[in-house]
């Protein structure tokens, strides 16, 4: 007596038992690699979506970064140049001071040159006078005029 279990089976006979696992083997690959291919395709659609949300997002919330950092340069350099100005304007006024007092200086010495100069004529009338006497002192006055 054999048992069935026992017996040797050929290639061919082994190939004929597997070929219908074999065929739903097959569709089962086919289906699951179909399967994997449109959920790697949604999840790229997915990703592109939500990047693109995110990536937007970004975008604004760096806009409003940018905006607010441009607003704070321009008040820094506004107070800068306020500062500058003031600045510039005591030294203004200091040069201006200066020179004012310079120049005044300089006004005095020129009066005082004119009034040095001509300090005399009142000695020089008066002499005048006492030799030619009031006429002659009138004649000269009456000449210029």
């Amino acid at each position: 007596m054999s048992d069935p279990d026992m017996e040797y089976v050929t290639r061919r006979e082994l190939r004929e038992e597997l070929a219908p696992i074999h065929a739903v083997l097959q569709h089962i690959v086919e289906t699951m690699e179909r399967g994997f291919r449109e959920l790697r395709q949604e999840f790229r659609q997915e990703l592109r979506q939500e990047l693109g949300a995110q990536i937007g997002s970004v975008r604004q919330e760096l806009a409003v970064q940018i905006r607010a950092s441009a607003d704070e340069v321009r008040r820094d350099v506004a107070v800068q140049i306020r500062a500058s100005a003031e600045a510039l304007r005591a030294e203004m006024r200091e040069d201006m001071t200066a020179m004012l007092r310079v120049n005044t200086e300089e006004t005095r010495m020129w009066f005082a040159t004119l009034d040095d100069k001509y300090k005399d004529i009142p000695a020089r009338v008066t002499a005048l006078e006492q030799r030619g006497g009031p006429s002659a002192a009138r004649r000269r006055t009456t000449k210029r005029t």
